[in-house]
């Protein structure tokens, strides 16, 4: 006979090779045809984004061959997720000569632009013509526009240094320069506030960075950090990727899914606080670059069962011989693994899920001779049949949290994806994922997987997790 013993299982987690998410991809219809438009970002339901359409039929800025300068637009995002008029945000602070891209701190507070350094047009043509420099730089936000602009120490005169990226408590700043002390042509850089002033400037490492182009990061709060790359033997051009911080440094790049990524230059990407949508930059209409919307499409899990941990650990025993005997006897156990124990009743841990065939022998203990075969049969053990989330099970508030369930047993099921909740309603898709926990606690956190090919079957598995100070 056998019955269950002790319940221990260690899990080994694994690594992800793409990003798979089941998604709606459509173009944004904007106007501004035959323009470019780039470097998404939104702010208080506002979609802010850069292009070179044409500002104004009296007056416009070229460069040296006639195409228009960028400049920063907005657009209303409506109740019903659809965009508003486009129109131009025309602050007097703003420079026309080339604004190619701004970023907003998270409280509000600050903005910052990346742009040229030149106050007149001449000086602008005449720089272009030899090849301009980006900087970024920063000013107080007001209701009215902006206080005056500071030039960050991270520029370089020699340098093209832009696309600036907040983390939400303003402290941590990404950006990308052309660095000749860098890993190729341009690379993504990161600089703490240290007493007021952006310091300790340093290159995420050739983790992240290539010796193509790494371009466009975007911090999430999640803690992933996106950025597009023509150097990670993407699908052609430039592709989207996510990066996390570890104990370790910056994991291998991740990169998102096909829908995102083309044989097309496809970069610039936000993602919205809950993950359910984003925006970004891609030629893949035609010559020109366009903004497309994504939407991650979430199946509903009428329940998910709390996770359970396998054991192949047992208790082993036998009553007595089946045959009668005078001489003296022990049973010995072959547990079919190589392993080996005496007397009626034992334990006996198996190293994982197999096929084992268990025999249990009389033998004299004298002459340690076998007598009899008191029994044998034999044992197939598997693993439960489930969505098993490996993660840890006790975090810290306000520092992100890898979950995985790549080590998941579904049987002869294929999944066409994995489908996450967590305890502030926010949504996510993929067989690795982070989360940032706001508040101390014990949570629940879900993950459900959908069956390719055949939707109506589902499994859906809970965890918790207790998060601490």
């Amino acid at each position: 006979m056998i019955r269950s013993f002790v319940i221990i299982l260690l899990v080994a987690v694994l690594g992800l090779d793409v990003y798979s998410q089941s998604l709606k991809v459509q173009e944004l219809d904007l106007g501004g045809k035959g323009s470019n438009d780039m470097s998404p970002i939104l702010k208080d339901s506002i979609l802010y984004f850069s292009s070179d359409r044409k500002s104004s039929w009296l007056i416009n800025y070229y460069d040296q061959n006639k195409r228009n300068l960028y400049r920063i637009y907005q657009v209303p995002l409506i109740e019903d997720g659809s965009f508003g008029k486009v129109t131009a945000y025309d602050l007097e602070e703003l420079s026309p000569y080339s604004t190619p891209c701004i970023m907003f701190s998270r409280d509000g507070e600050d903005i910052f632009i990346t742009k040229t350094p030149y106050n007149t047009y001449r000086q602008s043509r005449a720089k272009f013509r030899f090849g301009s420099t980006f900087g970024i730089y920063s000013a107080p936000l007001k209701k009215t526009g902006f206080g005056r602009l500071s030039d960050l120490n991270v520029n370089k005169k020699k340098s093209n240094v832009g696309q600036p990226s907040i983390t939400p408590d303003g402290n941590t700043l990404f950006f990308v320069a052309d660095n000749k002390d860098g890993y190729g042509k341009s690379d993504i850089w990161v600089a703490e506030k240290i007493n007021g002033k952006w310091d300790n400037v340093q290159n995420l490492g050739s983790a992240v960075n290539t010796e193509e182009n790494e371009v466009t990061p975007f911090y999430h709060p999640s803690g992933k950090l996106l950025f597009a790359s023509e150097g990670h033997g993407g699908k052609g051009g430039m592709d989207i990727y996510f990066t996390i911080k570890t104990e370790k440094g910056w994991s291998k790049p991740i990169p998102y899914d096909q829908k995102i990524n083309t044989a097309s230059n496809d970069f610039g990407c936000y993602l919205s606080d809950d993950e359910s949508w984003g925006v970004f930059t891609s030629d893949r209409s035609g010559k020109n670059d366009k903004l497309f919307r994504f939407d991650v499409e979430f199946p509903e899990f009428q329940t998910c069962e709390e996770q359970t941990e396998d054991s192949y650990c047992f208790t082993l025993f036998e009553n007595g011989p089946d045959q009668s005997t005078s001489k003296p006897i022990v049973y010995t156990w072959d547990f079919g693994d190589g392993e080996f124990a005496n007397g009626a009743n034992v334990d006996h841990c198996f190293a994982g899920p197999g096929a084992y065939h268990i025999k249990l022998d009389a033998v004299d203990t004298l002459t340690h001779e076998k007598l009899f075969t008191v029994a044998e049969y034999d044992v197939d053990l598997q693993r439960s049949e489930q969505v098993y989330i490996s993660s840890k099970d006790t975090v810290k508030v306000g520092q992100p949290v890898v979950f995985d369930v790549s080590d998941s047993y579904l049987g002869n099921l294929k999944t066409q994806g994995f489908y996450w909740e967590f305890e502030d309603g926010s949504r996510q898709k993929g067989a690795v994922v982070n989360h940032v926990f706001k508040n101390v606690g014990k949570f629940s956190v879900n993950c459900g997987m959908v069956s390719e090919g055949f939707p109506e079957v589902k499994k859906c598995s809970s965890k918790e997790i207790i998060v601490i100070e």
